[in-house]
């Protein structure tokens, strides 16, 4: 998204108090640090899952009247809430707003193609079962972590900013 000219970029993570959001907070802090971009913090929302949480999170968002050229959900199903609250205030997706998901769910209700992080679950999870067979068949387990690359997969939601001011 920066690359694209992005530099005020939303964040919808998991539920608040999770893990995975005080990890995102602190990723999307050092990222803003990094990249040399001002930290807004009404631009980090911590919402429940889903389709309908991230719609009501980036309304309530939009209705404060600060507005991000660009937002990352932490799931596929709360970027395609986030984009039909988009649409309900005469945003357009990519046109005024670039969007990401992550999760690449085929199932996912975006009106546009949704770009998406592919974390290889189904991987991950065929890894993970793969450890624990061999614990329940007495095995010490070897001292590792288990990772999986993941892929950005790019659609039609994300584009270049709208050449406008942004709104503070």
């Amino acid at each position: 998204l920066h690359k694209l000219g992005h530099r005020r970029i939303g964040v919808l993570s998991g539920p608040s108090g999770r893990n995975v959001t005080a990890c995102g907070y602190l990723a999307y802090r050092q990222m803003l640090q990094e990249l040399g971009l001002a930290e807004d913090e009404c631009f980090f929302k911590a919402c429940d899952w889903g389709e309908t949480a991230g719609y009501e999170e980036f309304s309530r968002l939009l209705k404060s009247g600060r507005r991000p050229t660009a937002l990352v959900a932490f799931e596929d199903y709360m970027a395609c809430g986030a984009i039909r609250a988009a649409e309900d205030f005469g945003i357009r997706v990519p046109e005024e707003l670039s969007v990401v998901g992550f999760g690449n769910y085929t199932d996912a209700p975006s009106p546009v193609p949704l770009t998406t992080v592919d974390v290889f679950n189904g991987e991950l999870g065929a890894k993970s079962l793969e450890l624990i067979t061999e614990i329940l068949k007495g095995k010490t387990p070897p001292d590792r972590k288990i990772f999986v690359k993941p892929l950005l997969i790019e659609r039609d939601s994300c584009r270049k900013p709208a050449n406008r001011k942004d709104k503070k």
